[in-house]
């Protein structure tokens, strides 16, 4: 027998397991406290990103960032980078009101944040010997944190947080959570601001229009205006063109990140939100294998998930990312094929959302219930409980070894099946006295089936109002330790809480009797006491299920008879008459013959969870309806284009061309008066003739360019035949065309739309392409309207050409993809430097 160690040897380990418990408990509580505050930091996001005025949205973050540390006050200062200054536009339950206050870089905690883009903690703000000249008479705060409002590698603005109670620190954690707030917070400012630009770009527009309408009315009054107005139109030309090219930045600016590859996961395309999410730049991304910056795991799955999509069409999951700097993001995607005009899957375009703070949320509140379910089977001694009659209602691994047996032949027995009559009475007596007395007792015992030496703690589990439910035994093996009884009660203490931390309750329901017995945290889930969920039968607790699960459910309850064990999911009725989730997992135990004899199992509140894949599924929804507005928005900048270009053609055919034919016809009638005599002013007459002749071919020019008046009465193939006519008579460019299977009429959108886009292209290819060839093709195939272009010129390096740029080709590009897509449609380009282009488009008809 081992040496009984000393008192002051027990004490020592006492302490230090009291040591490792209490580190244990604030490990746990700081997991617990960082997935509430992930939590309230995702709400917050959500609330700060719907749609709002820039006013209202600069209110609700500052209200959001004061309640998110939970703080009475709090301020915004905004960036003027230009005047290196920073000026105060929300001043949130400030003593004084300080908006429009203006600071310069460096002065004050704003300024210098603004300055440095490093965050800022002032314990004491009174006795800060950096205050700014404006606060040197008041000392309205004690705390103070600010942080900058990044937005691509710029301040934009600054977020102060404050506080007026000496005893309030902020510390690090407060630091890095208003961090990634004011990460947030930056991205819903700037989008916020583009809108805002948007609408003014929409009202500079429609001013523009005005102007244009003005103009139009002056060349009625002379032809020497003529010149004048097509100048004011060109220009009115320009500002659309520019608006829709920072409309399309919006792209760009998502707050999702896309992308476009190719058949082998190259990538062609990308917007600068994907960019700037894994810390590269576009030029690093576009052109190298999409997969090549996930983690392995995906790079292996990579050629697998290309071929089904190739054949699906379509694919969606969840991919990891790894950022430039390393750091590892959750996402997921969806992938939609595209297709050449031979029905060939020949790239795909991509949706991704980042899904990092939800992953994190779920892995830490998974590892925690993983690690509170795992104690109970970590440890060495055998755990069980039971109830009043010695019946096994739970046992670990360890004790269920001893007797050789599935557990489900275990749980729901009595003590006496597997022990003789003289262990069974004594062992009910000491069950029986923990009932009575509700006290914890140990004794040391021989156990009669290895002949080991035991030391057996009987524990009560108690109801809230302090009645004993149950009993937990705890027996530990002192064959060779036989003295050390600490980690005895050590180990009882860690097994209890396991049991309480399960944050669910059992059932036991008898099917000869129809009664159920309830056990664990009941009150806490449901809101009913165990007294009155104990007179609760099968038809009470079908009553509570939420009737559009009931059906469901009773069909599983009925069928898990016949089997082993069922699952199910369901909402059930609180005490207070809302729902929760509970999530079942059930054992079936059966008599003797086979027959099912009573269900036992284990039901836990997964109410949260829930939430969480609702909002998420929520997310996605409010994702959708933004990119249909943008949809929405950019077919309306092209409709009212097209609608200013028909208005300013009829103008100046019916107006100006009617003015200026009215102009011959009067200098032909003055030329045929004149006496012979007059040959000097008669040769004068003859110019002006000329030059209004003149005149009157260019307004029909001119007119013709903005809207042939030939697509409206006779439909796009003759419009498309006159349009390359007028072409080749003006260039050495031959136009070979080929149109079959086209309605004379269709939708009218339609037709303006593959008109515009043949004109965009063969324009593009009189600029740049130096052909002497161009093949089009306008064909009817599988209710789709098909229009290709291929030219014999002299090509393009699409990886430099196909990025955006305010000043040359892409821009052509992106108006004719732009088109087609407002129609359901799908644009493909393709080119190599020296072997000529080909252009796809097709349009669902």
């Amino acid at each position: 027998m081992a040496k009984k160690p000393t008192y002051e040897e027990l004490e020592i380990k006492i302490k230090g397991l009291e040591i490792e418990t209490a580190k244990r408990k604030q490990t746990d509580d700081m997991i617990l406290k960082r997935a509430e505050e992930f939590a309230a930091l995702y709400e917050t996001s959500l609330d700060i990103t719907r749609p709002d005025d820039l006013s209202s949205l600069l209110e609700t973050i500052v209200g959001r960032a004061t309640q998110l540390l939970n703080c009475p006050s709090g301020g915004m200062y905004l960036c003027d980078p230009d005047r290196k200054e920073v000026r105060c536009v929300v001043s949130y339950k400030t003593p004084d009101d300080y908006t429009s206050m203006v600071l310069k870089y460096g002065e004050g905690a704003a300024g210098i944040v603004a300055q440095t883009k490093k965050p800022l903690i002032i314990d004491d703000y009174r006795t800060w010997s950096k205050r700014a000249a404006s606060f040197e008479k008041d000392q309205p705060f004690t705390s103070v944190i600010s942080v900058p409002m990044i937005w691509q590698d710029d301040v934009i603005g600054v977020i102060h947080v404050l506080h007026d109670v000496e005893t309030r620190r902020f510390t690090q954690s407060d630091l890095d959570l208003l961090t990634l707030f004011a990460s947030q917070a930056a991205t819903a400012v700037n989008n916020a601001q583009l809108v805002g630009k948007v609408q003014s770009h929409a009202a500079e527009l429609e001013k523009r229009i005005t102007e244009i309408e003005e103009r139009t009315a002056e060349l009625k009054k002379a032809n020497e205006g003529l010149q004048r107005e097509v100048n004011q139109r060109k220009r009115a030309e320009e500002a659309v063109r520019e608006s829709e090219e920072r409309y399309h930045d919006l792209y760009d600016n998502a707050p999702v990140m896309y992308h476009t590859i190719d058949t082998k996961g190259i990538v062609l395309d990308c917007n600068q939100t994907e960019a700037d999410m894994l810390g590269y730049s576009k030029e690093e991304i576009i052109g190298k294998p999409i997969y090549t910056f996930q983690t392995k795991k995906y790079q292996d799955l990579a050629p697998h998930a290309l071929r089904e999509g190739m054949e699906k069409g379509h694919a969606a999951g969840e991919r990891r990312f790894v950022k430039k700097n390393g750091t590892i993001i959750d996402t997921v995607f969806d992938a939609t094929a595209i297709y050449d005009d031979s029905g060939q899957v020949v790239g795909f375009r991509s949706t991704i959302t980042d899904i990092t703070h939800l992953k994190r949320a779920e892995e830490a509140l998974r590892e925690s219930e993983e690690k509170y379910r795992s104690l109970v089977e970590s440890t060495e001694d055998s755990i069980y409980l039971v109830d009043r009659e010695c019946r096994y209602l739970f046992m670990n691994q360890k004790h269920l070894s001893r007797f050789g047996l599935p557990i489900e032949n275990v749980i729901g027995s009595s003590y006496s099946e597997f022990h003789s009559k003289k262990g069974t009475k004594g062992f009910a007596k000491k069950v029986n006295q923990v009932f009575e007395t509700g006290r914890s007792l140990s004794y040391e015992y021989r156990s009669e089936r290895d002949a080991g030496y035991y030391i057996r703690t009987l524990s009560p589990v108690k109801e809230p109002d302090g009645r004993t439910r149950s009993v937990t035994v705890v027996s530990k093996d002192i064959s060779e330790r036989k003295q050390k009884e600490d980690a005895l009660r050590e180990s009882e203490k860690q097994a209890s809480a396991a049991i309480e931390a399960a944050r669910g309750f059992t059932f036991n329901y008898d099917i000869a009797t129809g009664k159920i017995k309830w056990g664990g945290v009941i009150e806490e889930i449901t809101g009913y006491t165990p007294e009155e969920f104990s007179l609760v039968d099968i038809d009470g607790w079908a009553e509570r299920v939420h009737p559009d699960d009931r059906d469901r459910i009773l069909l599983i309850f009925q069928e898990a008879f016949q089997r082993d064990r069922a699952t199910a999911e369901y909402r059930f009725r609180t005490k207070k008459g809302d729902y929760v989730t509970l999530s079942s997992i059930s054992l079936t135990e059966k008599d003797e013959k086979g027959k099912a004899a009573r269900l036992v199992g284990i039901l836990q509140d997964i109410t949260e969870r829930k939430q969480v894949e609702e909002e998420l599924r929520r997310s996605n929804e409010e994702l959708l309806k933004e990119h249909n507005q943008r949809m929405m928005l950019s077919k309306s900048l092209i409709d009212l284009l097209e609608k200013d270009r028909r208005q300013i053609a009829m103008e100046l055919h019916d107006h100006i061309g009617q003015t200026l034919t009215s102009l011959k016809m009067n200098l032909e009638m003055i030329h045929g008066k004149l006496k012979p005599g007059h040959t000097e002013l008669g040769a004068q007459i003859k110019i002006a003739q000329e030059r209004a002749i003149q005149a009157i071919k260019d307004v029909k020019n001119i007119s013709h360019g903005l809207r042939p008046a030939m697509i409206d009465a006779l439909g796009v193939v003759s419009s498309l035949r006159d349009l390359f006519n007028e072409i080749q008579q003006q260039t050495d460019i031959e136009i070979h065309f080929f149109s079959r299977g086209i309605p004379k009429r269709f939708e009218e959108e339609k037709e303006l739309a593959i008109y515009r886009i043949a004109q965009e292209a063969l324009t593009n290819i009189i600029r740049h392409a130096k052909a002497k060839n161009v093949f089009v093709n306008l064909v009817k195939k599988d209710e789709k309207l098909s229009l290709s272009a291929e030219d014999d010129g002299v090509g393009f390096d699409q990886d430099k050409v196909m990025k955006i740029s305010k000043k040359k080709g892409p821009l052509g590009i992106l108006i004719m993809r732009e088109r087609a897509e407002q129609l359901d449609g799908e644009f493909t380009i393709e080119s190599q430097p020296g072997k000529g282009t080909h252009l796809l488009v097709e349009i669902p008809i």
